[in-house]
């Protein structure tokens, strides 16, 4: 298997949202045709959130805290699971860039 592969299939950041202990099952929150977003509540207060493009053509995506009930002036910190960093705080929305056939997932911990 290749580097890249095995860096997906052995990474603990997106393995502790599989194995988080208050158990809740992601659930599509947005179905935009060749776009989707994912959530689901983790352990602590903090949420996962996977931006899924099954499109031809790399795309912008933005959630709104509001679709997620939070009120649009909190202050959420989100980490880039796939890069393993800190992407700073978020207030209001989040918007990231998909790859075409490509998803990005993020945890975001409301402060």
């Amino acid at each position: 298997m290749s580097d890249t592969t095995r860096a997906i299939l052995v990474n603990r950041e997106v393995i502790a949202i599989d194995q988080d202990p208050l158990g809740q099952q992601a659930h599509k929150l947005r179905d935009d045709g060749n776009e989707e977003v994912w959530v689901r509540e983790l352990d602590g207060g903090r949420w996962a959130i996977a931006f899924l493009n099954r499109g031809n053509a790399p795309v912008r995506m933005t959630l709104r805290w509001a679709e997620l009930g939070w009120p649009p002036t909190r202050t959420v910190a989100i980490r880039d699971l796939w890069a393993h960093q800190d992407r700073g705080d978020a207030t209001s929305e989040l918007t990231t860039r998909v790859a075409s056939h490509d998803v990005v997932v993020v945890t975001a911990t409301p402060k």
